[in-house]
């Protein structure tokens, strides 16, 4: 009954005040409507629910996001540098004086229960730096790579090497642009998307689940 009183009068505050301040300094007024200063806690057993609070159209600068500390049950304002990992983490790796074969298997350490990763661009270069680099034994064709990510033993693997099990002719230096996307923050994945394009160059497809109109 007792807490039911509270709010009613300070419903009835705001009618009256127009802006209330809670745990401000003496000497400062609140600006808005309900302004606090303080940790908004969450007890044990209640949700706090936001129904229809209606679209923000200004500078996502001036935003913050809170989240809920499961141990205190206090809000907390969200700061992501403050984050072991992000949503999504731009990893680049250099492999100097990797063997003629390839890349065939590095262990990134990486969690594939919490992660998943990709490898989004590459190069190679000679050991001394140089763009010019060839099929070991044909110096008149210029080679064909595959480089994906996979999962080995629970953790993220990379492999970089050459098709139909050719060689560098020397060791070669590589880089691979790995991005890094956090599992929890991927709400929505999609299946595979086949299309048959019937012998053509071009086509279409209906746009995957969940993308934007």
């Amino acid at each position: 009954m007792k807490n039911l009183l509270s709010s009613i009068f300070m419903l009835i505050s705001f009618a009256l005040i127009g802006q209330v301040g809670i745990g401000l300094p003496t000497n400062q007024s609140p600006t808005e409507t309900l302004e606090v200063n303080g940790v908004f806690q969450i007890h044990e057993g209640n949700e706090l629910f936001l129904e229809n609070p209606g679209a923000y159209d200004g500078a996502s600068g001036n935003s913050i996001l809170l989240v809920k500390n499961t141990e205190t049950n206090s809000l907390n304002k969200f700061d992501p540098a403050a984050m072991p990992f992000s949503a999504v983490t731009f990893a680049p790796y250099h492999f100097d004086n990797v063997n003629p074969h390839g890349l065939h298997d590095y262990d990134t350490k990486i969690d594939a229960s919490k992660f998943y990763v990709t490898v989004g661009g590459f190069f190679v270069l000679t050991e001394d730096g140089g763009t010019s680099i060839y099929v070991d034994g044909n110096d008149s064709h210029f080679p064909l790579y595959s480089a994906r990510a996979f999962v080995q033993g629970g953790t993220w693997h990379l492999k970089f090497d050459l098709n139909n099990n050719r060689k560098f002719e020397d060791v070669v230096d590589i880089y691979l642009n790995v991005s890094i996307y956090y599992k929890s923050f991927l709400t929505k994945t999609n299946n595979i998307i086949n299309a048959n394009l019937g012998g053509v160059s071009t086509g279409s497809t209906p746009k995957p689940d969940g993308a934007l109109e």
